[in-house]
């Protein structure tokens, strides 16, 4: 079974302390596959201060602006702590939608970050993480023709052809669904990259779901990976995401035969 632990949004405004915080007992074991905004803009989200949510929406951070959290990552880069994927451009939402599910010239806003976070840190970008999970066509193809793999399996409304392996894999999805009610437990080859479907750790998941999820892909000895985003784990809600995070991690390592990696070794294992 190969297991990876996906983390969202980090970007100018993170800190050093809040992924220590979170992962300091966990990335030595599975190396944490950091999906990193490159040049956050001013939009609704907890993974910036709460003043810049209603400022100039012309405004952009780029993470490269903040030279600890550089610092940072590329310590435990080179440590094999860590690793980076491409999570939108701006991350910023609009009355149309999410950023990679309207129009907007998306083939180049996925080529600059690419780009962009490739010279920052020196390595290589090969998985996007769609903000939000939401991909429209566009924003399919424009990751696609970028060369990326995506962490979540695209809506099939919106494929750009009908090709052998879109097809084959549509059975596949559909099949388990009817068969078991869950997602296919395999990362998805379309030929022109690869796709995985993700559990997360949100408010309303409970640690029995979890469980019951990592069951059925270890049985089977299928691809998991786990999605969560730092800056919630230490939000008060009537279950906190940090206690469900920590009595799952717990629970995952009392098994056997678990390749931990990164969503990258993942698909190339795949």
């Amino acid at each position: 079974m190969r297991f990876a632990i996906r983390d969202d949004d980090t970007n100018y405004f993170t800190k050093p302390e809040q992924l220590e915080r979170n992962y300091e007992d966990v990335w030595n074991i599975c190396p944490l596959s950091l999906s990193v905004v490159p040049f956050h803009g001013c939009t609704k989200s907890g993974a910036i201060p709460q003043r810049y949510w209603a400022s100039a929406s012309n405004i952009r951070f780029p993470v490269g602006e903040n030279k600890e959290i550089v610092a940072f990552l590329k310590e435990k880069l080179s440590g094999g702590c860590v690793s980076i994927m491409l999570h939108g451009h701006s991350h910023e939402d609009s009355p149309a939608g999410y950023e990679f599910e309207v129009e907007g010239n998306l083939f180049e806003k996925v080529k600059t970050g690419k780009e962009y976070l490739e010279s920052l840190f020196g390595v290589k970008v090969g998985t996007f993480v769609p903000p939000h999970n939401k991909l429209s066509r566009e924003g399919l193809r424009a990751v696609v023709k970028n060369g990326l793999n995506i962490v979540g399996v695209a809506s099939f409304r919106e494929r750009h052809s009908l090709r052998w392996q879109n097809i084959a894999n549509y059975i596949k999805i559909k099949y388990f669904h009817l068969k078991w009610q869950r997602p296919y437990p395999y990362a998805l080859d379309f030929g022109d990259h690869k796709e995985v479907s993700f559990y997360g750790v949100v408010p309303s998941i409970t640690f029995r779901e979890l469980k019951a999820a990592f069951d059925f892909v270890y049985q089977r000895d299928g691809d998991f990976v786990l999605a969560a985003h730092y800056w919630e784990f230490n939000v008060e809600r009537p279950m906190n995401i940090r206690d469900a995070f920590d009595r799952f991690w717990s629970y995952v390592q009392g098994f056997r035969n678990i390749q931990f990696c990164t969503v990258d070794e993942l698909f190339a294992s795949s």
